[in-house]
């Protein structure tokens, strides 16, 4: 395989940025393709432990070969920058989708998103693959309606590590209790996370109560407009 490096693409956009990574829309000189790009913020380059995890991340996407899950492409190191290059997804995170619209309104449509997550994480599983974070911070709505999992390979206390945005629910509302307490990690924890999300889908609140509020959502149920905000 020939080696890629940064300077192989030009960045259209920056995505977002966090206090520990950057992500990038950017095209591929030779032939144009979209991809995305994902580097350590420039703070942390030295960051040995915040690298190995990028690169882990990478490594795991590039195993995974599913049409309901981000394809990897690239896990490398470019003049000591690590990075992750992967397919670009054009949507938004069901986090900031959920802030929008009311999905309690629309079962039909939250049948089919569950079923697609299900048929995505049940595909991991048999590779090996347990997510540990699923959470709408990682799934992405497709243009086209479709569902896509990001964020394998991350490490399980990632949700340590949330910053604000979007206005909707802590990554931790989505932990299951023996990976929270015990850092016991199972192929079950994914199907609580699912469970969870499927709740939030059908009745526009998490099946527990949080404390903290902000903002009401447009149009959602009255129960559910007390949301911490959160993202990572």
């Amino acid at each position: 395989m020939e080696d890629i490096s940064l300077t192989s693409y030009n960045v259209i956009r920056s995505i977002s940025r966090s206090r520990r990574f950057c992500l990038y829309q950017a095209s591929s000189i030779v032939g144009a393709n979209e991809v995305f790009i994902k580097t350590p913020d420039p703070m942390r380059l030295k960051d040995s432990e915040l690298a190995q995890q990028l690169l882990k991340e990478a490594q795991t996407h590039i195993q995974l070969s599913h049409p309901g899950i981000r394809a990897g492409f690239e896990a490398r190191e470019d003049n000591g920058v690590p990075f992750f290059i992967g397919e670009y997804i054009d949507g938004v995170p069901l986090a900031a989708y959920l802030i929008s619209e009311d999905t309690s309104q629309n079962p039909q449509q939250n049948l089919f998103w569950l079923s697609e997550l299900l048929e995505a994480i049940s595909y991991a599983h048999s590779q090996g693959f347990v997510h540990l974070n699923l959470n709408p911070y990682n799934i992405i709505v497709e243009r086209s309606g479709k569902l896509r999992i990001i964020g394998f390979g991350k490490a399980k206390n990632t949700w340590r590590t949330a910053e604000e945005s979007f206005g909707t629910y802590h990554p931790l509302l989505y932990v299951p209790a023996e990976l929270f307490q015990a850092g016991v990690a199972l192929p079950a924890s994914d199907l609580y996370s699912w469970a969870a999300l499927a709740y939030q889908l059908f009745c526009g609140v998490l099946p527990w109560v949080s404390p903290v509020t902000v903002t009401p959502v447009r149009g959602a149920p009255e129960a559910s407009q007390g949301r911490p905000a959160f993202y990572f």
